[in-house]
Parts: structure tokens; sequence; C-alpha cells
């Protein structure tokens, strides 16, 4: 499998909007992904860069959140008017809502990540909130209270508790880049992260690389087959519905930013699935240089011998998965990008335990097997079978000339006591796989 992604994200303006009643509700948001093969790297690269350069409103982001709340006086009171900034704290990209008759903002089409709400009015100290994290396709409320005084004085809220989603019901867990970075994960497998959701349970049949060469982890959800998962990468489904509903795409760590995983009460949205959702957000690029590098390594110079080969050697192996990724800024505070890239490479030897004709058993002598085993002349008797006599202590003595040479092609017994008819060869059969996986992103202010 070679997958690769290419994404262009940016934020974007929205007007408040009100239901049949009155009410300020959020405005609907566009969702988009283009994904595409490495064969054509060249060309997707340059889209990228040229959709880059796009103005904000013309793209459209899967995973948008959003921020919205009210700004009223320390009475209480409505301010109606006030200029709102919400803004960036890793790319620096500002969005501005002016504050509706009922002192009420929304801004939307935010990817997620950590902002701070700054708020001014005429007559009021400025109203700063920092470090609030919008998690994927969430909508938060901030409220913000003004104080009356010189707008030339801010009051900025820092130690504040979490804040809670009021927009969604949803029973879900998120997994932050912090914790996807630092929980083990065997062969970086991402989707391990699965099994530490409540209710999530491994499938009993995993399906191997030849079927599933991503090596997602199949899962029963609250008892629900494994088969009827959905699985959403940057807002566009990742699951191989032709075959048996595996996540056709496996991220890398290094280029996940967030990953929720919803197990009841989906959005109407998720109306396809009977267990989970596990929706991934890939990084893009802020206003600080980020990157790793690493390499895994096993080999079989530290593994113990196999107990079903009679204490033969270890077979060889050795796999290898390393990879990169690199972010920043291409132009602080407008244009950003993300890379990242993984291969994984295995070479191996699988032993093998076999059954192969001893020397006595090749020139027809079976005599040490005739109290089990007597072999009759196919020659003689009815053509029913009825009536054959035994050869000759029990040895066959006009086997085939074509027989013949197909028994010197079989190798000889390696393993066990001479003499032993069962089981007594053991070999190493070949094993390689190759698994590429790239990553890039553009975004834009």
């Amino acid at each position: 499998m070679f997958p690769s992604s290419c994404r262009a994200s940016g934020n974007g303006i929205s007007l408040p909007m009100k239901d049949d009643h009155g009410r300020p509700t959020n405005s609907p948001s566009i969702n988009g992904r283009a994904r595409m093969n490495p064969v054509t790297l060249a060309a997707v690269l340059l889209t990228t860069f040229i959709l880059s350069l796009a103005p904000a409103h013309t793209r459209a982001q899967a995973v948008w959140g959003g921020i919205n709340g009210y700004v009223s006086d320390s009475s209480g009171a409505i301010v109606s008017k006030a200029i709102v900034v919400v803004k960036s704290e890793e790319t620096g990209v500002e969005t501005r809502i002016e504050a509706d008759a009922t002192g009420f903002y929304n801004a939307t089409h935010l990817t997620p990540g950590q902002y701070s709400i700054s708020v001014h009015m005429s007559g009021f100290e400025g109203f700063v909130r920092e470090h609030l994290v919008l998690p994927v396709a969430a909508t938060i409320r901030v409220d913000c209270v003004l104080k009356v005084g010189a707008s030339t004085e801010t009051v900025t809220v820092t130690a504040a508790p979490p804040i809670l989603n009021t927009e969604q019901t949803d029973v879900s867990d998120r997994f932050e880049a912090q914790s996807v970075d630092s929980l083990p994960l065997v062969g970086n497998n991402v989707t391990q992260l699965y099994a530490l959701v409540p209710g999530v349970i491994p499938d009993t049949f995993q399906m191997g690389s030849g079927e599933n060469p991503q090596g997602t982890d199949r899962t029963y959800v609250n008892g629900v087959w494994s088969g009827a998962q959905v699985y959403v990468l940057d807002g566009i489904t990742d699951v191989d519905y032709g075959f048996s509903g595996i996540q056709v795409i496996n991220p890398p760590p290094d280029s996940v930013q967030e990953v929720k995983v919803i197990t009841a009460d989906y959005d109407p949205e998720f109306g396809n699935t009977a267990g989970m959702v596990a929706q991934f957000v890939t990084k893009s690029g802020t206003n600080h240089i980020h990157g790793s590098v690493f390499e895994y390594n096993r080999n079989s110079a530290t593994f113990a011998s196999t107990p079903f080969t009679g204490g033969a050697a270890t077979p060889p192996y050795n796999w290898n998965q390393g990879g990169l990724s690199l972010g920043g800024p291409v132009k602080k505070d407008k244009v950003f990008a993300f890379g990242d890239y993984q291969l994984s490479r295995l070479s191996a030897k699988s032993a093998i335990v076999t059954t192969v004709p001893i020397d006595a058993f090749r020139n027809g002598d079976f005599s040490s097997v005739a109290a089990t085993h007597t072999i009759y002349d196919p020659g003689t008797g009815d053509p029913d079978g009825t009536g054959r006599t035994p050869f000759p202590n029990n040895t066959i003595t006009n086997i085939d000339p074509v027989a013949k040479a197909l028994l010197a092609l079989l190798p000889e017994p390696n393993l066990g006591d001479p003499g032993q008819t069962d089981n007594n060869y053991t070999a190493n059969a070949p094993q390689a796989f190759i698994r590429m996986s790239l990553t890039c992103a553009a975004t834009t202010a």
C-alpha cells in the first residue's frame, strides 16, 4: 500500500445565524478532502502549493469546529457590536467577528487546536481568554464579561475551568497528539488506541498483512461486529466497504493531530454505523518548526529459539520501521506546511516443520510400518478393490520411473532421530513485506 494525502485548510468568518424562534445557532460547515496516488507525487505537491495560495473562502475543511458565546457587562446587560478576535495560538491566524444586537458572536470554520479570544469595545476594559482547546468537529461556548473602564486596560483569564461541549451529546474519547506520541504502540500502529476506549475490545480474528497491509486493528464495539465500524480521515470515509470493512489508510502516529472515537449517540451525519466512528485529523504546519525522526528494529539476533523445531537455529528475521516528519511556516502567520514519511520493511524466513520420506520409503521398503500401514498391490484383485494382495514384506518393487524422479526432488530428513517417519524435516520459508506512507498538508490564513 502507498497511501498519500494532500490537504488545504483555513479559517473563515461567519455571521451569526438564528432559528425560527430567533435563537442563535451555528452555521453549517463544508467538508472536503483530496487523496492521490504517490505515482503522481510531483503533481500533488504542485497542486498543494497552488491551493495554499487560494483565498480562504474557496477551500473546505472537513473537521471544522467553532467557538461562540455572548458578550455582556458585569451586570449581565448585553453588549452589542463588540469586536471579537479568535486567534490560533499555533499559527497566529485571526478570525474577527462583530457581536450582533443580542451580544452573540459565532466563529466557525476553525481548525482543531488551541485558541485565544479577545474582546474590545469602547468604554470597557479589554477581555482576553487564553489557551482554549478546540477539539475535532466540536463547538464550544465562551461567554465574555466586560468591565467598565479604559479600553487600554485588559482583563486576561488564564486559569479557568475546562469548557464543556454543550453542542454535542455523543459518547466519545479523544487522543490528542501528545497522547498519541506518549502511549506505547506496537509497530507504530495508531489503531491500537481503540482498545483504550470503554466498550471496545480487539476482534478475535485479525487479518494478516496480505489482506490488511495497513495493519488496522479490527475491534468489537459494545458487542457489535468489527465490520460495522466507520473510520474517517480528515472528513473522508476511510472504510473498505467492498471487502471486510477494514480501515484503508492507517496514518503514522507522527502525522496525527487528534483521534476522536465515538461509541454511542452519534451525530446524524454518521448514520451508517452500528458500533464505532473513529475520526482522524492529521497535522498541518504552525508558526514553529517541529519535526521527528525515528527508527525501530526487530532482529532475530535477540530472539529465543523456537521450541517446535527441535532446537534448530532461530530463522532470520529483520524488521525495520523508520520515518520522519517536519512542519513549520512557509510565510509566518500566512502559509504553513507539514509532511510525514514512514517506511516499513520486513525480510525474514519462517520456520516450518513437515514430513519427507526416509531412504527406505524412497526405495519402496515400508516393512517398518507393516503392522499399521499395509500396502496392497494395485495390479491384483477386482476393479472395485476387493481381493487385492499385499506386497511381499510390505515392499513395493515396481516403482514408476516418473515417481522415482519426483522423489529425488524431495529433501532428505534433517530433524529428529534416524529413521523417524513423521515431522522429520525443518526449513525456513522466505517472507518479505514493504509498506510506505506519505502525508503532506498546506494551510493558509
